[in-house]
């Protein structure tokens, strides 16, 4: 799976994630359906990937980033925000601001 390389944004030495993907990495691979993404980095162990896509967060819809394996249904599935961010300064990055993850699970 190939897309864009970003780095990964904590509070601190924090890990709110509860053992989310973006627990204990810097970078990620950005891959999405919805949104143009260039092909040009290889996920790994050390770099996963995360989808990018809208999702209806309160009253308003914002691009977040969960793990491929979340279900593509418009819902958070198991995920919900864990504390991290992703930005890049890239310029086909998609958002002029970081990006929430929603990759912490509780069950």
């Amino acid at each position: 799976m190939r897309g864009l390389m970003a780095g990964v944004f904590r509070n601190g030495t924090r890990e709110c994630t509860n053992g989310g993907v973006t627990a204990n990495v810097d970078h990620v691979v950005i891959v999405s359906d919805e949104y143009d993404m260039p092909d040009i980095f290889e996920a790994t162990e050390d770099m996963p990937a995360l989808r990018l896509e809208t999702r209806d967060v309160g009253f308003a819809r914002f691009p977040v980033l969960v793990p491929v394996d979340c279900p593509k249904d418009g819902r958070q599935g198991p995920y919900m925000f864990g504390g991290n961010f992703v930005y890049t300064s890239d310029s086909r990055f998609p958002s002029d601001t970081p990006i929430k993850v929603f990759d912490r699970r509780e069950w």
